[in-house]
């Protein structure tokens, strides 16, 4: 029954009618009536309920950020200033700005009385590793309402260290030119993998003194995705100057990398690895074997200045040469004089000819030595470097074809011809500085001959290049003197061999100038044989009783055999003792087996 102290105005008037129209209150007894008409009195009460109904969504949530220590691997702890009266709240993380990609979003119920600093905290899991993510929170109230988001928060997941690699092997690739590297590793915290490759020794971590590069460096990046095995190309090698003739090795460290948004770690995989690129695809086809040597036998004079004289070590030397059984070997620090060989008129040139025979008799060698040049290359009494440049060959096995002489023709006094003990055919000069003294100029030997066992003719040369320190431009240009001049008598296109002390070596810090050079003009290094004794030896031994190994296998290399036009080398020989306190020379002969056209 209606409330007689009201006035039921439009009782029969239906409520949806009225909507729009006008603002209406329902009164204390159900009556509806126009807000207008109602006292201000009873408008207070309605006003009360509107706002509290307001109330219920709750705020914006304030100060959300990384709580100490909230970056982790896998997720992020943040906090917020709490909220009183709400449920719970809302944590969204995502790597958009509209929150979209890579979306996870977490409840927190509300704590029922107000925490310790007054801050709320939540932690998201589930999230990428080393990822960037932006982070935002709204409070749900009692009632389901929904605050709005607050700002977002960027926040970074933590960067796992990647785990360890395991192993590692690199080895020569099935084509030439190629390396093939393999490892093991578990690349769960991987992202890609990092190759770095140089033509010399480094370290990229700057430790052990040597340098963060090697010398033209490469960087190669492989995802992870694509396994633990990578073929270095031919394209590569050759861009660090390890052509796949050129005998160098390659220097190979590998770093497990996990990169993200959020920054990255890496793992380093410990030691320097050190391969020698696929050697070039040779052949034997229609070819005949010689054995070729180099050796730089240290001067009467050098050798006397180490209290090691020549007439104690000609011997050793001699028989060195024998027992290698070359047919033709390029000498260097020969020298046509007599200074220091303590033989009276005899010439170290003359002196290490009768060794030789002397040898080959005692071991009944049928070999017939000979000198290509025993005298002076220049005019007695002209300044110049080393004259020391000399070829030892076999009569029996070649045939001497240039014609090279140790005499010439002048006219004395009286108008009549005199031969006179110097030459310089089959010699020709190398680059020097035009500022330099002559003392510096140099030269090398040159001989074509002919096999007798196949008929094949080529060229031989011997050649010991400037030793000063701070000169490797100079010695580039004294190969590139080789390579010109052989070129330039070199008609008929015979191969070339190359033997000689280059005073370069691979991990030289200058530089390897001069065998970059000969590599450059074609030539293969007989490094590149299928096989090598005592490579692990250097080729220079400073007259050390006892000479150590090279950690990696690879010997530093002064001494060389070269060859251009060659059809292969099979064998590589550094001829040394580990222990040896009678040495000849404080150089090793090494010598390699040739395989040459046998019709030229």
């Amino acid at each position: 029954m209606p409330d007689r102290g009201r006035v039921n105005i439009i009782p029969t008037l239906r409520r949806s009618a009225l909507a729009g129209a006008v603002a209406f209150a329902v009164l204390a007894g159900g009556a509806v009536v126009p807000s207008a008409l109602v006292p201000s009195a009873e408008a207070a009460p309605v006003a009360a309920v509107v706002a509290q109904a307001k109330a219920k969504k709750p705020r914006k949530v304030a100060a959300v950020k990384l709580a100490k220590g909230g970056s982790q691997h896998h997720g992020v702890r943040v906090g917020w200033t709490w909220q009183k009266g709400v449920k719970r709240y809302q944590v969204q993380a995502a790597t958009d700005k509209a929150f979209k990609k890579n979306k996870v979003t977490v409840v927190r119920a509300n704590p029922t009385g107000k925490p310790a600093r007054g801050r709320v905290e939540a932690t998201v899991k589930g999230l990428k590793n080393a990822t960037v993510y932006r982070v935002r929170v709204r409070a749900v109230g009692k009632n389901g309402a929904k605050g709005p988001w607050s700002a977002p928060r960027t926040v970074k997941t933590k960067v796992h260290t990647p785990e360890a690699v395991t192993s590692l092997t690199a080895v020569p690739g099935a084509k030439p030119g190629e390396v093939r590297v393999t490892w093991k590793h578990k690349s769960r915290y991987t992202t890609h993998y990092r190759l770095e490759l140089g033509s010399t020794a480094f370290d990229d971590q700057g430790s052990k003194g040597l340098p963060k590069k090697g010398r033209k460096h490469v960087r190669v990046e492989l995802s992870a995705k694509k396994g633990t095995s990578y073929v270095i190309p031919a394209s590569v090698t050759s861009r660090l100057g390890l052509k796949a003739g050129s005998g160098n090795q390659l220097y190979v460290r590998l770093r497990a990398v996990n990169k993200g948004t959020a920054g990255s770690a890496l793992r380093v995989f410990p030691g320097l690895h050190v391969v020698q690129p696929a050697r070039p695809t040779g052949t034997t086809k229609g070819t005949t074997a010689l054995k070729v040597g180099s050796y730089n036998v240290t001067s009467a004079p050098a050798g006397a200045a180490k209290n090691k004289p020549w007439t104690k070590r000609k011997a050793t030397i001699a028989s060195t040469i024998v027992a290698s059984g070359a047919s033709v070997v390029g000498l260097q620090e020969l020298s046509p004089n007599t200074v220091d060989v303590n033989e009276g008129t005899v010439r170290q040139t003359e002196s290490l000819l009768a060794a030789v025979r002397s040898a080959a008799a005692k071991a009944g060698s049928s070999a017939d030595y000979r000198m290509v040049r025993l005298s002076p290359y220049l005019r007695p009494g002209t300044t110049s470097g080393s004259q020391g440049q000399r070829i030892l060959y076999d009569a029996k096995r070649l045939t001497l074809v240039s014609p090279c002489s140790d005499y010439t023709t002048e006219t004395n006094a009286a108008g009549k011809p005199v031969e006179k003990f110097w030459s310089s055919t089959c010699f020709a000069e190398l680059a020097s500085n035009a500022s330099e003294s002559d003392i510096h100029k140099r030269g090398f030997a040159y001989a074509k001959f002919r096999d007798r066992k196949s008929g094949g003719e080529f060229w031989f040369v011997s050649v010991h290049l400037d030793p000063r320190d701070g000169v490797e431009s100079l010695r580039g240009r004294q190969a590139q003197s080789v390579v010109s001049t052989m070129k330039r008598l070199n008609t008929r296109g015979l191969p070339v061999l190359v033997t000689g002390d280059l005073n370069s070596y691979q991990n030289k810090a200058e530089g390897n100038a001069p065998h970059d050079v000969f590599v450059g003009a074609g030539y293969t290094d007989s490094y590149i044989a299928k096989s090598r004794t005592n490579a692990q030896y250097a080729t220079v031994n400073h007259w050390d009783t006892t000479v150590s190994t090279n950690t990696h296998g690879f010997g530093i290399r002064l001494d060389y055999v070269l060859g251009l036009g060659v059809g292969d080398f099979a064998s590589y020989v550094n001829v040394v003792k580990q222990k040896d306190s009678a040495r000849g020379s404080d150089h090793n002969m090494v010598y390699a087996t040739a395989y040459l056209p046998a019709k030229s």
